[in-house]
């Protein structure tokens, strides 16, 4: 009786590295790598699309899929275009429970939309190439290497959060918004988070970590500009702690109250709650990101 065979090594590092983190199926959402405790845990298990090994009998649900019996022989049944990567409940949906529900036709579907989706992100025509193992045995590297990466990023976002708290960054944005002022120490603490990721190193290695984060700091940016083109002390020549909108055009502050100085400083008002409103939702997208990749 035949046995299964183990995959090669190549093999499997070049499913994980095309799903990108996600199952093939396309409605699926689960993530096939899972924090428990603090440690990454496989969730995903490798599926054939025709089966490896024939079932007992030829009427048998589970193992259909093997049939017809002489035109694939066993190795061609474990090389990568026979294979696709799936969460363990998907796996176990498709060959155990339900699996005249999924033909090979369908399942040969969801590899090539899978795959059409990695080559038009990455750019690249490898995806069936015979060469495909070993080119990403290379690069993915191992499930060590996998908590390096892990590790790297979690302590990127430790620094970075220890420069600037989120609760810090929330009390700066409410006192624009509704105080129109900020804390001269506080914008320099803002920058510093800022610059911090200008820093060579100090970017994030997962990619949708590192563009959230990105997209953060720019919008930070725009805000920190406006800041300090448009906030004064009230007293232009001398020196505070603090700095306010456009003072000279504030009628509670300097300005004389006239309808020219109301409209301009309504207008920098709009401007400044757009920008802080954007500075906040982007933020909240990166942490939101965080939470989602590194659990923390």
């Amino acid at each position: 009786m035949a046995k299964k065979k183990e995959l090669k090594a190549g093999v499997k590092a070049a499913l994980a590295h095309v799903a990108t983190g996600k199952c093939y199926s396309p409605d699926c959402t689960e993530s096939l790598i899972v924090l428990r405790g603090g440690q990454p845990i496989i969730n995903y298990q490798i599926a054939h699309i025709r089966d490896e090994l024939a079932p007992q009998k030829e009427t048998d649900d589970i193992g259909w899929r093997y049939w017809p019996a002489d035109d694939m022989s066993q190795d061609e049944r474990n090389q990568f275009d026979n294979l696709i990567l799936l969460c363990s409940p998907c796996h176990k949906l498709i060959d155990t429970v339900s699996p005249r529900d999924f033909p090979s036709d369908l399942l040969h579907e969801w590899k090539q939309t899978c795959e059409q989706d990695f080559e038009q992100i990455n750019n690249t025509g490898i995806a069936n190439s015979e060469n495909i193992s070993d080119l990403v045995l290379e690069s993915f590297g191992t499930i060590d290497q996998k908590q390096r990466y892990l590790d790297h990023d979690i302590k990127k976002f430790t620094d970075s959060s220890e420069l600037l708290p989120e609760s810090m960054f929330q009390e700066f944005l409410a006192e624009l918004k509704n105080n129109h002022s900020y804390h001269v120490e506080t914008l320099c603490t803002v920058n510093r988070y800022k610059e911090h990721f200008y820093e060579i190193g100090n970017n994030f290695i997962d990619r949708e970590l590192d563009s959230t984060l990105h997209e953060s700091v720019n919008a930070i940016d725009e805000l920190t500009m406006f800041c300090a083109c448009q906030f004064f002390p009230i007293e232009r020549r001398t020196k505070s702690d603090h700095k306010y909108l456009q003072p000279d055009l504030n009628w509670d502050r300097n300005g004389d109250g006239s309808a020219q100085q109301r409209k301009r400083y309504d207008e920098l008002t709009a401007k400044l709650n757009s920008l802080t409103d954007g500075a906040w939702n982007k933020y909240r997208q990166f942490r939101l990101a965080v939470q989602r990749v590194l659990a923390v």
